[in-house]
């Protein structure tokens, strides 16, 4: 199979080399032939992935984190929406500082198991989700394969990726979460979903999960599957800072939506609408905009799992 490692040699503070040089005998030995491609700014592996697909690699494995894994699958579209290469299989070998979409699919940490799966090079089809929002008075649309957070998770998201921590992921997160919490307010929204249903209401914070955790293990979704066509919006209405701070252990214990401010829904597409630009976060990339349509693209990957 023609096979491309896309790296991102400062994920993880830079440790993703060092990552790299320990294992690329071990992948040398099992994959019999693959090309190493390192990005250099922002942006580099969507430009990179385009020109793979196009070129017609079989298989793309990404060496970093969720943000790596954001940017290549931004680059399996042309202009016009449609995937370049459609049967083409994306894996990951997990480096970045936080990788939390692994978890959803029970991808071990262990790089040894890691790189057993890569060589035994079995996939499951999986959702990507698809999202349309104004910003900047014209329309984007980007993809997504974990997380979508609106509001306070997308300023707690602009928060971490601004500053450089040598604290472990999920106490990162932890720490900019309590944080962003003290200095957030609640801000109107009106959701718009099938059948005519709409919900107005004041929150906190606004998920659109495709798989069950983020910000370094973090379980919002409880009951998300990556692969049956909804986005599990979690919906955290207006409540008190303390009680927000004093309910954080059941975000990991998977029970946060047992608070009577939570609202959980599964849907296949969403259309949100703000009266004020907000910061919004797609695994670890941070944009803004008031008005958003998101749409479940069903089984259109095929992940090496």
């Amino acid at each position: 199979m023609k096979t491309a490692f896309i790296i991102n040699p400062k994920s993880a503070s830079g440790n993703t080399m060092k990552l790299w040089r320990d294992v690329k005998t071990q992948l040398q030995t099992r994959i019999p032939s693959f090309e190493v491609f390192m990005t250099e700014f922002p942006r580099h592996a969507t430009q990179l992935t385009q020109s793979l697909c196009e070129n017609n690699y079989d298989r793309i494995i990404v060496m970093g984190g969720d943000g790596s894994l954001h940017e290549v699958v931004n680059g399996l579209f042309d202009a016009q929406g449609k995937m370049i290469q459609p049967r083409i299989q994306v894996g990951i070998l997990n480096s970045g500082r936080g990788c939390d979409f692994i978890r959803s699919l029970n991808i071990p940490n262990d790089v040894a198991r890691n790189i057993h799966i890569l060589v035994d090079s079995k996939t499951k089809p999986v959702d990507l989700v698809k999202i349309t929002f104004q910003s900047l008075q014209k329309t984007q649309t980007e993809y997504y394969l974990n997380s979508f957070s609106y509001g306070l998770g997308g300023d707690v998201a602009n928060k971490v990726a601004r500053q450089s921590s040598l604290l472990p992921p999920a106490l990162m997160y932890f720490k900019a979460s309590l944080s962003g919490l003290f200095s957030s307010k609640p801000f109107q929204l009106k959701i718009e979903l099938p059948e005519g249903k709409t919900i107005d209401g004041e929150f906190v914070n606004i998920f659109a999960m495709n798989g069950k955790y983020s910000g370094g293990g973090m379980n919002w979704a409880p009951r998300a599957q990556v692969d049956d066509g909804k986005v599990d919006l979690v919906l955290i209405y207006k409540m008190s800072k303390l009680k927000l701070a004093l309910s954080s252990s059941k975000v990991y214990e998977g029970n946060f939506d047992s608070l009577e401010e939570v609202e959980y829904i599964q849907t296949p597409s969403v259309h949100f609408k703000a009266k004020s630009v907000l910061n919004m976060e797609m695994d670890g990339e941070v944009l803004s905009s008031a008005d958003i349509q998101i749409e479940v693209q069903h089984k259109i990957l095929n992940f090496i799992c």
